[in-house]
């Protein structure tokens, strides 16, 4: 994210009860995913929107939700892109 080191969140138990809220570091943020789909036109035109948000210089969006696992998922910034067959 453009300039940005921390984003806000609600951190979560598993039972979806919350915990609170606070500025996370980018960099302990992990996702589940390996790869983001940029297949389709629908699937771009999210791209673009998240993109767009994350180079405003205060962030457009609510808190993100979060649970903590630990080191468990892939960093960030190591998610790759699904293009299909167009590289």
């Amino acid at each position: 994210m453009f300039a940005h080191a921390q984003i806000r969140a609600e951190v979560v138990d598993p039972n979806g009860r919350s915990l609170g809220e606070g500025d996370i570091p980018l960099e302990a943020l992990r996702s589940p995913k390996t790869l983001i789909r940029r297949i389709t036109p629908g699937d771009q035109t999210r791209w673009n929107r998240a993109v767009a948000g994350a180079k405003q210089s205060a962030l457009p969006y609510p808190p993100i939700i979060v649970e903590p696992y630990g080191e468990e998922g892939t960093r960030i910034e190591d998610i790759g892109f699904d293009f299909g067959d167009n590289p």
